[in-house]
């Protein structure tokens, strides 16, 4: 099912057609009507709002709904539909969001919530499949009329509010000095070591607009004496960051900028060899300067060249007895990706003038 008929909400919804005053419960409706007629929609005792009938689920904006109501959402067990995210710039978007949609809602500016209506809630558990209460115990899924989808655009729109709520950006260095660089997300589980259904569809969804990602990493944390058991994976590699930005993104602006950094930080400067071996060599003694040596994963760090360049001109700098190699034997210099060798700026040989 890719659409929702008026006449398939549960019994006890108010319908008001236009140019009538009352509004008729929905059982009274016939299945002949014409449903832009319909002009407001609520639950028994809610607040009404404005939904095209049938209600077309493959839009980007209801698989933006669907993508924060997965996120940071939840359909209330004895109400409607609440959302809460600290991130000012995503709460307000999405506030615009439901303002486009014509949703009527309410806002708490301190907490950063919104609460949206109950009949909210049962076009989203009617038309979907969802359900109400714990996403986690009830290991909610992607609907499948959205797993099914071939509309990029849609897709990109549901995982991008859903990678704005749980998804993170990160940009690191590990012992080595080796730079990281990545997108995750990752969903709890009341099974440990099990994959959720929303990430095992997050995943077929990535998959479908062709980002790669990398195998399941399961967590347990302990807080309070209880344990939390979480999966999570990764999107790496500069091609497929890229894609990622193009084809979901972030709605948030500081993620959004840290994205755009991690993908810059992957460019390399177009150098001559002799500018290159001087920026090499520059940098062995800027380390060396702070660290006693450099290695090979500090000067990547530090020029941007590309590895294989990097040992080409380290093994001229070696031959021509520029730089030496400490503490690592007569490991060679390449290699690069085992444990690194050392490597200091012999005499005075240094691209300052001195070895200092």
């Amino acid at each position: 099912m890719t659409v929702l008929h008026i006449w398939e909400l549960p019994e006890g919804t108010k319908v008001l057609l236009k140019n009538n005053s009352t509004y008729v419960n929905v059982k009274n409706i016939p299945r002949d009507v014409d449903e832009s007629l319909i002009e407001k929609v609520k639950s028994r005792f809610g607040i009404p709002i404005s939904v095209s009938f049938p209600v077309n689920f493959l839009t980007q904006e209801w698989a933006a709904l669907v993508g924060t109501v997965l996120g940071d959402g939840l359909i209330n067990t004895g109400g409607g539909v609440g959302y809460w995210n600290k991130d000012r710039d995503f709460f307000e978007k999405f506030n615009l969001l439901l303002k486009k949609m014509k949703l009527a809602f309410t806002v708490d500016e301190k907490n950063f919530s919104i609460r949206m209506p109950e009949i909210l809630a049962d076009i989203l558990i009617q038309g979907l499949g969802l359900t109400r209460g714990d996403k986690v115990k009830n290991n909610i899924g992607i609907p499948r009329i959205f797993l099914d989808c071939e509309d990029e655009q849609v897709i990109g729109s549901l995982l991008r509010w859903l990678f704005t709520c749980d998804g993170w950006v990160t940009i690191f260095k590990d012992h080595l000095g080796q730079a990281h660089r990545n997108v995750g997300i990752g969903f709890g589980t009341s099974i440990k070591d099990s994959q959720p259904q929303l990430l095992i569809g997050t995943i077929f969804l990535l998959d479908k607009i062709g980002i790669t990602t990398s195998k399941r990493v399961f967590e347990t944390k302990i807080s309070k004496n209880k344990l939390s058991f979480f999966c999570k994976v990764f999107i790496r590699g500069r091609n497929n960051l890229i894609k990622f930005r193009d084809k979901v993104g972030f709605i948030s602006e500081r993620k959004s900028n840290i994205l755009d950094t991690a993908i810059n930080s992957f460019e390399r400067p177009k150098l001559g060899d002799g500018e290159s071996l001087d920026l090499v060599l520059k940098s062995i003694e800027e380390t060396s300067l702070e660290y006693g040596f450099a290695t090979k994963h500090n000067i990547e760090e530090l020029t941007r060249l590309r590895v294989k360049w990097i040992e080409r001109i380290i093994t001229r700098l070696i031959r021509e007895e520029r730089i030496k190699v400490i503490g690592g034997g007569n490991r060679s210099p390449t290699g690069y990706g085992k444990l690194p060798f050392r490597l200091q700026v012999i005499g005075n040989q240094s691209i300052f003038g001195s070895s200092r």
